[in-house]
This record gives structure tokens, C-alpha cells and sequence, in this order.
């Protein structure tokens, strides 16, 4: 058994590496220096949250790759998607179409359980949704109620889950408020006990704002917010950074993205800015942007070309974004939409829908470390170890996959622990000694002294420490004498009848790990061999060629030898036993 630990009580450094830069909600403490192996405290302090994901390794260090999660329907064509994640179960919903006409709006739920590396379950939710045109989604739970909303062509349609997300919701069409000509995207926030939402209209070229007042059951107001620069506008993202909100919208004709600083308020009119085509944009659809430890990235969908952009702002959402293509694939057919990135326990996932090829399939970020990635409902942090020595990132995301969410990182330095083994637990016969060997003169043997080695002839448990200039290594290793010329404990009687109770003639082992052969024989009273084993975990059954044998004595004899420092010993013991039936 080995542990680690600080040697030389390092006074905690704490680095605040994206507080300097970034105000945000999540932050938390950890030591700027530990040991190899060694379980180190964490402590929160940030303020609020409701999901704390914390991972040790780059979030965006790894190559990603594209996976097919689900197929429609023949005939059916997916468009906006919405993740959920309720007590700790994932849930994705995604309306769908009629491929032909786009008509006959229907809602599916994928439900992945507890992680998103599962294979989900589907459900179709047997409601009439939007008749024709169904594009975004929004589910938003207000206190233990969920609502959802569909929005296209002419229509707002609310859903009321209840209190259960798995629930079929009821379905309450509020028509066309607003001149909704073709709406696409849909969100909506509560922002200071006010709902309030946004959606885009491909056809008018418009952003609205939605306002619900303090229940999501109310009727909506709607209000055009002006604007110069949307064309065509499909899909937007919005996010909150330093307490300002901004929304990046993707114009499909227009082949740019418009970005809406609405400074501290959703209610805010905004100002608007013309990020342009960045020089690679074709046909955009969607975008999702998230956010880890001091680095903006936004991954695009473009229709034209059947690529995925990356958006690296660097540690500014108001950044020109660095642009890299990631794929140019041909899975990817009319990608539609994609969802805000979640964790697994081993990657990050974006969601996105394609039309032409009727699947939903995901962007995946591995994450390259040998702690699982670990998403929690609490504040409190997990036990952290590092078994790798070197500079190691922590990174803590709170609130992963919301427009609110904030990050944290530090980076801790893990030093190396002397590498200590002085073997593992033993079994030895009384009579004889154990070296215990560490290999190195340093070694503090407790209550022994220092050296290399000991020799003990005692059981017990025997513990060793070793130090660096800065850690210290613990190994221990559990030492049990036994009594080799009694190494069975063989019973005189038993009643082979079937009860379960002393069926079979078999010896109790007292030294196992020590014996290399063993041998059981079984003769009869005219000297006949009647039953013979090499097995140390059968027994006679009172069995003589598969006929039960009358009530009798036998004979046993049990060769056998053990291994004593190296010196294999030949043994043999005999002795009778009664059967009695």
C-alpha cells in the first residue's frame, strides 16, 4: 500500500490565473505545489451554480472527431435540438419534419441516462406540435415545473412537461405573435424573476424579443429589436461574460455573423456589430460557443461546404475569432443546428442536427487524462491526485451547457515521489525469517530503524517511509507466519446426505499461498484406492465409481511440499475418517 505527501509543509500559492483576467462566478483554491499520488483538499469559492464540472486536463487539447448518434425515421428531417440535464440524467429533444414539405411537426426525446456516452433511447412525443415550418426549441424548467417552446412558420407553441421532463406535455398553440413569418432559433432566460426570449425570422430578417413577465405561462409581448446587418438569419448563440450579455447570429445568405452586445440586460436594446464572412463562411446555419478557463471557442456549421469552423477568440468574447476548419467530411449533409457542449466522463459534446442525411450526430472533444471528468450537483470538490509529475491544469466549469456559464483554472505543479516497494503481503512458516528489502540506505522502517533492509519472524504489518527533498513515499506490507508441519486441518468425520452441511471429505488449508503440489488420496479398509485429487478445492463425496459407499472408516494420506526461503520441503501426512450417512 503506497501514499505520498508534501514533506516540507509548502505554504499554499494560489494562482488565479483566469480571475485576473476574466471576472466570473466559478473560482476555487488548490495548492500551488504537491506530491506524486498525493490526495490533495480543494475548496469552492465561487458563488452560485447548480452543475460543477471539474477536469484536469485542457479541454481543448485533443484532436475531435464527428459520431453518429441517431437516425430518424425515414422520411423524417431533424432540426433544432435542446439538451437537458435533470437529476443527473441527459435528455436531448429534437423537433422533426416531414422531408418532403416540411410539414407535420413532430418532438422526439433521447433519453442517454446518466451519461452522454451511453446509447440513447428514443420517444416520439405524441403531440401536435407546428403543422408546417417547425424549426427551434427551447425547455426551460421555473421553479419544479418544465415548459418547453416550438417556434416556425405563423406559430408559438407552449409545452407543459409538469414536474417530470419524461412527461407527454400538454400543447397550447399562442399563434402568431409578432409576425412570425419563418422563425428559426428560439431562446429564453429568466433574467431577475422576468422571462424573457429571443428569436430570429429567416424570411424577415428580424430579431424579437419575447417578454412573459414573471410566469412562462403568461402570454408573450413581442417587440422587433432594429437591426442592419441580419440576412437570412437561421441560428444565434447567446452568452453571458463579465455580467454583459451577447448574441452572435449566423446569416445564411448573407454569409456572416452579426454579434448583439446587449450590455447588463436582455432587456437592453442592443448594439450591433458586423463580424463579416471571416473569410471562410459559406451558408452558415448555427454556431455554439463555450467557454474554459480564459479561451472563447465557437464551432460553426456550414451548410455550403459541409464543414465545421472553429472560432477561437482567444480571452475576449469581442475578439475577431482565429478561424480553423475542422472537418470536410461527407457524414456532415445540411448540418442544421448544434446544441451548447456538455461533459462525459471522458469528453466534451456538441450536439447537431443534419436534414438531407436525417441524423443527429455529435462533435467530440476527448479528454486525454487519467481522471474521469467529474460533474457534480454540489459545490463541494472531489479528491484530486495526479499520478504524473510535471505542471498539471484544473480546470472547474460551473453551469456547464448555460448561456451563464463561468470557468476556473489553475495550474498545480506535481513533484516527484521516491519510488518505494518492499513487496507485497506474504505468507512465511513459522521457524524460518523475511528480508524485507527497500534498496535504498534512507529508508525509516517504523519502529525499527533506517537501512536497506530488516529481516522479521513475527506476523504483523510492517511500514516503511522514504523522503526527498520534497515528498515522502509510504509502502507497507502485511507478513503472516504459519505452521508449515500443520499446514491442514483435516476433519475425522462427515455425512455425505445432501444437507449442504459437511457433504465432502476436505482438509481446511492453513498455509495455502505456501504449498506447490499437492496431493489427496482416500483408500478403503482393504487398502483400494477410492478417491485421489491434486485439487487443494476438492473434496470426496463419499462417491465410489459415482455409487454412494456404505457407512465405513477410510484412510487418507496427503502428500504435498511447501516452499521454506527458497527451500522446497516434501511432506506427507495421513490419518482416518469416519463416514457416516
Amino acid at each position: 500500500m503506497k501514499n505520498s505527501f508534501s514533506k516540507n509543509n509548502l505554504f499554499p500559492i494560489f494562482l488565479f490565473l483566469s480571475n485576473f483576467l476574466v471576472a466570473q462566478d466559478a473560482s476555487f483554491f488548490a495548492p500551488d505545489t504537491v506530491c506524486q499520488n498525493e490526495i490533495f483538499e480543494l475548496e469552492y469559492t465561487g458563488t452560485g451554480g447548480e452543475s460543477f464540472c471539474w477536469i484536469s486536463s485542457p479541454v481543448f487539447g485533443e484532436v475531435p472527431y464527428l459520431n453518429e448518434i441517431f437516425e430518424f425515421p425515414n422520411g423524417k428531417k431533424p432540426h433544432f435540438t435542446d439538451v437537458i440535464k435533470e437529476d443527473g440524467n441527459y435528455y436531448l429533444f429534437t423537433g422533426f419534419t416531414n422531408e418532403i414539405d416540411g410539414s407535420d411537426g413532430k418532438l422526439m426525446r433521447l433519453d442517454f441516462g446518466n451519461s452522454l456516452n451511453n446509447i440513447p433511447t428514443s420517444t416520439i412525443l405524441n403531440i401536435d406540435a407546428i403543422s408546417y415550418g417547425q424549426e427551434g426549441i427551447q425547455i426551460v424548467k421555473s421553479g419544479n415545473n418544465w415548459w418547453g417552446f416550438l417556434i416556425g412558420l405563423g406559430h408559438l407553441v407552449r409545452l407543459d412537461f409538469g414536474t417530470d421532463i419524461t412527461n407527454i406535455p400538454s400543447v397550447e398553440d399562442l399563434g402568431n405573435i409578432g409576425n412570425l413569418n419563418f422563425p428559426h432559433d428560439l431562446f429564453i432566460y429568466e433574467e431577475n424573476n422576468q422571462w424573457v426570449g429571443l428569436f430570429i425570422d429567416l424570411v424577415n430578417n428580424s430579431l424579437s424579443r419575447l417578454t412573459f413577465g414573471n410566469e412562462l405561462s403568461n402570454m408573450p409581448t413581442v417587440e422587433v429589436i432594429p437591426n442592419n446587418f441580419l440576412d437570412s438569419p437561421t441560428g444565434f448563440f447567446s452568452i453571458k461574460v463579465e455580467g454583459n450579455w451577447y448574441l452572435f447570429v449566423v446569416n445564411t445568405e448573407g454569409n456572416s455573423i452579426t454579434r448583439f452586445d446587449f450590455g447588463n440586460s436582455l432587456f437592453n436594446n442592443p448594439v450591433e456589430n458586423d463580424l463579416g464572412d471571416l473569410g471562410i463562411l459559406n451558408e452558415p446555419r448555427d454556431l455554439s460557443i463555450f467557454y474554459a478557463c480564459n479561451q472563447y471557442c465557437g464551432f460553426l456549421l456550414n451548410k455550403g461546404d459541409s464543414t465545421i469552423i472553429k472560432l477561437d477568440f482567444s480571452s475576449d468574447i469581442e475578439n475577431t475569432p482565429n478561424i480553423l476548419t475542422l472537418s470536410n467530411q461527407e457524414i456532415l449533409s445540411f448540418p442544421h443546428s448544434m446544441t451548447e457542449g456538455y461533459f462525459s466522463e471522458s469528453a466534451l459534446h456538441f450536439f447537431f442536427t443534419n436534414i438531407e442525411s436525417n441524423d443527429l450526430k455529435e462533435l467530440v472533444f476527448p479528454i486525454n487524462s487519467s481522471i474521469p471528468v467529474q460533474c457534480l450537483d454540489n459545490s463541494t470538490p472531489p479528491e484530486i491526485s495526479f499520478d504524473s509529475t510535471g505542471i498539471h491544469s484544473l480546470f472547474l466549469i460551473v453551469d456547464e451547457g448555460m448561456p451563464t456559464q463561468s470557468s476556473d483554472c489553475q495550474q498545480i505543479v506535481i513533484l516527484p515521489t521516491p519510488l518505494l516497494n518492499i513487496g507485497i503481503d506474504t505468507i512465511v512458516c513459522e521457524g524460518s525469517f523475511l528480508v524485507l528489502e527497500s534498496g535504498f540506505e534512507e529508508t525509516i522502517w517504523e519502529n525499527v530503524g533506517i537501512g536497506t533492509s530488516i529481516s522479521v519472524n513475527e506476523s504483523g504489518t510492517y511500514e516503511a517511509a522514504l523522503s526527498n527533498e520534497n515528498c515522502t513515499t509510504y509502502d507497507s506490507i502485511e507478513v503472516e507466519f504459519k505452521d508449515c508441519e500443520n499446514c491442514f486441518l483435516i476433519p475425522n468425520v462427515f455425512t455425505p446426505d445432501g444437507d449442504n452441511l459437511n457433504d465432502e471429505f476436505k482438509p481446511i488449508l492453513n498455509c495455502q499461498n505456501l504449498i506447490e503440489k499437492y496431493s489427496l488420496q482416500v483408500f478403503n479398509r482393504w487398502g483400494n484406492k477410492v478417491f485421489e485429487t491434486s485439487n487443494l478445492l476438492e473434496g470426496w463425496d463419499g462417491k465410489i465409481n459415482n455409487s454412494q459407499s456404505p457407512m465405513d472408516v477410510f484412510v487418507w494420506k496427503i502428500l504435498y511440499t511447501v516452499n521454506l526461503d527458497g527451500q522446497v520441503l516434501e511432506k506427507t501426512t495421513s490419518g482416518d475418517v469416519t463416514l457416516i450417512r
